[in-house]
């Protein structure tokens, strides 16, 4: 049975723990009506299958070997094309895809359903390992554990396969934070249930109305991130002052004089962490001692898997990066004005140098969009008193998909144009 040209889709992603299934249960409230279809329930499945009966439930590391595993074998697209063939074997309109981790599996649902809305659920590590903690504990596995699994998701963007939570969170179409902690489950799905539904009656034209200026202003952002021509992400901040006017506008770029990175085919810092890393090939693994053979691109340790290059680079190699940051350049470019009274909208968490540079402005609020906010740099704002909030809303790429039918009404009801 094919999906009904109507069908309207949404799919969930986010950091474990953040709510993307409590949100599939709210979805299926009736007054909404959506089907949840579970790209984590396929993978425990392939687990069984695989698996004779009595033996251990899963962890959430053996559940990514498994994911990776099968996107390998059958295709970054493997279970989004499977949770795509149960949909459409269960008919309906209305369809919630849960668990989404991967690229492939986001390109695949936007190809095969033209409505058809990514949405990340974002929430902080704290609140997240509070939600998780008891499940971890109770196979015997720590925080250590969980901050393990958690880096997973974040570290193995390089790997096609791999699990890739924060290019999906880039992907996303709407963001939803969801940071309350709960009592209960029924409190947690109600919540999550009532933060979501104004979103998904924009989806559903249910509702219509204009962006919000959070949503008008990281828009800005987006947009002006696409400018940069940055080899492995673009990046764009905007800084506004207290009457919502912009201010000053920046992207991360080299600076004037040193060719971009994309004019020269090249990534100076990945080109700098490549070989420091081939040139640890054959030495001890420092967590199991075997000689290092390194497995690309995530350059992990075929033995125990432990990420090498987390180890040398905690900070992504941003020593070696040659551009000039986004938030930095905003508030260069501001020149001399003062911008105590100014918001910065980014779309990434500020690195430590760009939060000193924040800090030093006067800048007292930063907006961003962003699963795995930097820690030095989270610690240091938190420090110098600098209010710094989770970005919630429409995203640039659904504006005119999600905003463009309020248009329409509004010409609609009062005939414009005529």
């Amino acid at each position: 049975m094919a999906l009904s040209k109507d069908c309207i889709a949404i799919g969930l992603t986010g950091s474990f723990g953040s709510g993307c299934s409590t949100l599939a249960k709210a979805l299926q409230a009736p007054e909404l009506g959506f089907q949840s279809f579970s790209l984590s329930d396929l993978l425990k499945a392939a687990w069984a299958d695989g698996n004779p009966a009595g033996t251990t439930v899963p962890t959430r590391s053996d559940l990514q070997d498994l994911g990776n595993q099968l996107r390998s074998d059958h295709g970054t697209e493997y279970l989004a094309r499977k949770a795509l063939r149960v949909a459409r074997n269960a008919g309906g309109d209305r369809i919630v895809f849960d668990s989404i981790k991967n690229l492939g599996e986001v390109k695949t649902l936007r190809e095969n359903i033209h409505r058809f809305y990514l949405v990340a659920v974002q929430c902080s590590s704290e609140e997240r390992w509070a939600r998780v903690k008891k499940r971890y504990l109770d196979r015997v596995l720590d925080h250590e554990d969980f901050k393990r699994d958690d880096l997973r998701d974040q570290m193995e963007s390089d790997l096609p396969q791999g699990q890739q939570v924060q290019l999906c969170v880039d992907e996303a179409d709407i963001v939803i934070t969801n940071q309350s902690h709960c009592y209960s489950e029924p409190e947690a799905v109600r919540m999550v249930g009532e933060r979501a539904t104004p979103y998904v009656h924009l989806i559903t034209r249910d509702d219509s109305r204009y962006p919000s200026v959070d949503e008008s202003m990281m828009g800005m952002a987006y947009v002006e991130a696409t400018r940069s021509r940055c080899l492995k992400r673009q990046v764009g901040a905007v800084i506004v002052d207290a009457d919502d006017e912009v201010v000053s506008m920046g992207l991360n770029e080299n600076p004037p004089g040193k060719a971009s990175c994309y004019s020269r085919k090249n990534c100076e810092k990945d080109s700098r962490m490549r070989g420091e890393l081939d040139s640890k090939i054959g030495s001890p693994c420092p967590t199991c001692s075997s000689p290092l053979v390194l497995q690309q691109p995530a350059y992990v340790c075929a033995n125990c898997g432990h990420s090498i290059k987390e180890m040398l680079f905690p900070d992504r190699g941003m020593r070696w990066c040659t551009a000039m940051h986004a938030e930095d350049t905003a508030i260069r470019l501001a020149g001399s004005r003062k911008l105590g009274d100014c918001t910065l909208y980014s779309t990434t968490f500020p690195c430590l140098n760009c939060a000193k540079a924040v800090a030093y402005s006067g800048i007292r609020k930063i907006t961003y969009v962003e699963p795995y906010p930097d820690a030095d740099s989270a610690a240091f704002l938190k420090e110098v008193g600098i209010n710094v909030e989770l970005f919630e809303g429409v995203k640039a790429r659904a504006f005119h998909r999600l905003f463009w039918p309020t248009r329409a009404e509004m010409e609609a009801r009062y005939n414009m144009g005529v």
